[in-house]
């Protein structure tokens, strides 16, 4: 399943890219986990905002006694825990930084006023959204109304969370859960990419200050 393309093209000669809020987290990639959970949270909290007419008595509540699907992080999957009730799982790929500058330096100002150095780069991950049934019908059901929900969707989350990009990738076919045999999914990869920039201010060259320090026995 395609989550990560080989390489972004982006526009070198654009050099006010926006940095995006995520990288303020410090965790940026568990911050925009964070965010598809919540976006689905909220959209399964209320039936008008379910498509699909067969879902809509699919309603989830903080409460996990009540609730009528599942939405969390893919670790927390329990087969036993939903038991009839059909589930979305998240889980997160690998985080790839792609270099966009040498020696990844900002395409605008290098130097800030106070001789601090500016560095960029671009950092690519994705996401699997697990739907899960307990009919492959389901699991289809509840695929195609995610997969189309964040298609739809896509272009906002882009623009509030200061994104270079947010797609959908790809919904896959129906197989069955290896972890249980009762249960069948489909999974929707989606790919994102922002932009980091961060000052660097040496006190001293770094080599010079671990050589000093350090002691080599011949």
């Amino acid at each position: 399943m395609a989550v990560l393309p080989d390489s972004v093209v982006i526009d070198t000669q654009a050099v006010d890219e926006e940095v995006s809020a995520l990288c303020t987290s410090g965790t940026p990639a568990l911050v925009l986990t964070g965010v598809m959970l919540q976006v689905l949270r909220q959209k399964f909290a209320d039936p008008d905002e379910i498509e699909i007419p067969a879902l809509r008595d699919k309603i989830w509540t903080p409460e996990l006694e009540t609730s009528k699907i599942l939405i969390g992080p893919a670790y927390r999957w329990n087969p036993v825990e939903a038991m009839n009730r059909p589930a979305i799982m998240v889980r997160r790929h690998a985080i790839r930084s792609q270099r966009i500058g040498v020696n990844d330096a900002h395409m605008g100002n290098y130097q800030t006023p106070d001789g601090a150095e500016t560095h960029e780069d671009l950092e690519l991950t994705g996401h699997l959204l697990f739907c899960i049934g307990r009919t492959g019908a389901e699991a289809d059901l509840l695929g195609t109304e995610v997969w189309k929900h964040f298609k739809h969707f896509g272009p906002v989350i882009r623009k509030d969370l200061k994104l270079a990009r947010f797609q959908v990738m790809e919904l896959s076919e129906v197989g069955k859960v290896e972890e249980s045999k009762d249960h069948f999914a489909t999974a929707v990869s989606c790919f994102s990419a922002f932009y980091e920039r961060w000052d660097l201010i040496l006190e001293s060259p770094i080599l010079k200050r671990l050589l000093g320090q350090t002691e080599i026995n011949e």
